[in-house]
């Protein structure tokens, strides 16, 4: 310890604080302690001049006294540069998990408990046409297709975009260890055009089961189907591909042209 902080402190043991905050000037201190240190003096004069003029008892003189002791205390063991380091520390050790959680998929499998390298593949029981969709026409059978290279729950929906139908084909499809790699069946029916000349098929992989939309069911010509209810996810799902990355580790989707 310093000579100027014994001497800091052995005036302030025998209650002399202006004698403290003088000594106090002779220390190397930094802009920010500086300040406080001014800080400290500009409450001590103000004190006095309380004092003074009547305006403060002698209990209060007291209280003030021991906070501002408190406060050059403080200042001269350095607990600001110990508080700066820790708010560094806790700055850094914040930047380095983020980037870890967000870069580094086994890291964040510790607090999702997940395989990142999950990868799913959808196709139909046609191939596609030279501008990259699916043409079937009206009545025609549409099999639905995936594969997944991990073993994964998928969860199936079509979407009419002209009334704005999203529909629950399949939910937590399990596709065992035995099902890896090949292509599977999770959904047959026939083309309806009745809603628009346009589906959108999406497919979503998870290595654990998905939870619970908000849907209801209907009948549509003789059918029965599960339409989601749940706008926000109905909305998430068609417009941003980031919220279908959220909701499944990985997702694909195709469109179906059907004619009359």
């Amino acid at each position: 310890m310093s000579i100027a902080k014994e001497n800091i402190r052995k005036y302030i043991q025998k209650g002399r604080l202006e004698k403290a905050l003088q000594e106090a000037r002779n220390l190397k201190l930094s802009i920010r302690e500086k300040t406080i240190l001014d800080l400290i003096e500009a409450d001590f004069n103000s004190l006095k001049i309380s004092v003074a003029e009547g305006q403060a008892s002698d209990e209060k003189e007291k209280v003030e006294k021991a906070k501002l002791n408190k406060r050059l205390l403080y200042l001269i063991s350095g607990g600001i540069k110990q508080k700066k380091f820790l708010y560094v520390l806790i700055a850094v050790l914040i930047f380095v998990s983020v980037t870890a959680y967000f870069l580094i998929p086994d890291i964040r499998c510790v607090f999702k408990n997940c395989n990142y390298d999950i990868n799913v593949e959808l196709s139909l029981n046609k191939e596609k046409s030279t501008t990259g969709i699916y043409e079937y026409g009206k009545g025609e059978e549409v099999s639905i297709y995936a594969k997944v290279n991990h073993p994964s729950y998928l969860n199936v929906f079509s979407y009419t975009p002209k009334d704005s139908i999203l529909v629950l084909l399949k939910q937590n499809r399990e596709l065992p260890e035995k099902w890896v790699d090949e292509k599977f069946l999770v959904g047959r029916g026939e083309v309806d055009v009745s809603h628009g000349d346009t589906t959108i098929i999406y497919v979503f992989a998870n290595d654990k089961p998905f939870k619970e939309i908000q849907k209801t069911e209907r009948t549509h010509q003789s059918t029965d189907e599960i339409v989601i209810t749940d706008l926000n996810f109905k909305q998430g799902i068609i417009r941003s591909r980031g919220f279908r990355q959220k909701y499944g580790l990985d997702s694909k989707s195709l469109i179906i042209k059907t004619s009359m």
